[in-house]
């Protein structure tokens, strides 16, 4: 009589994903980058406690805030820099940190224009491009999004 963990019940939901990864890799890099992803997935899954998930988030977390400002920075590209599937990043850092990834990096890119847009020198597509959005239509749009206002708007506020 085999007993199922919870673990083991999360893993088989997993296992086919990493498996049709396993079977599409075009080449022995695809196939090694999938294998460490998957063991590293095993690794954190049965973990005997939650300290050294929280250590790995830790290191994203700060990988995140040293490299915002990069506009090529994404879940994925963090996910491959960590060794992760990206849907497995996205799961844990939910778990962990409460929030989407990008949402996360958004709130840290958009924390980082507000503190340059006080200092009222910067123009606002430069102001963009130094947290990581290159585009400054788009930085405006997300910026209005997230804070009401556009950002000559919130540059003129008072503090």
């Amino acid at each position: 009589l085999a007993f199922r963990s919870g673990k083991d019940q999360c893993m088989s939901d997993v296992t086919p994903h990493y498996l049709g990864d396993f079977l599409g890799a075009n080449n022995i890099d695809e196939l090694l980058w999938h294998t460490t992803a998957f063991i590293q997935l095993l690794e954190r899954e049965f973990s005997p406690s939650d300290s050294s998930a929280s250590q790995w988030m830790n290191r994203i977390l700060a990988y995140i805030s040293d490299h915002y400002m990069e506009p090529h920075l994404t879940i994925t590209a963090i996910a491959h820099h960590f060794g992760l599937h990206p849907q497995q990043l996205s799961r844990d850092f939910m778990r962990l940190v409460g929030t989407s990834p990008s949402a996360y990096l958004m709130d840290i890119r958009l924390d980082r224009a507000k503190q340059l847009l006080n200092g009222g020198e910067i123009p606002v597509y430069r102001v963009g491009e130094l947290v990581g959005i290159a585009n400054a239509t788009y930085f405006i749009r997300v910026f209005r999004k997230y804070t009401g206002v556009t950002p000559n708007e919130y540059r003129g506020k008072p503090v």
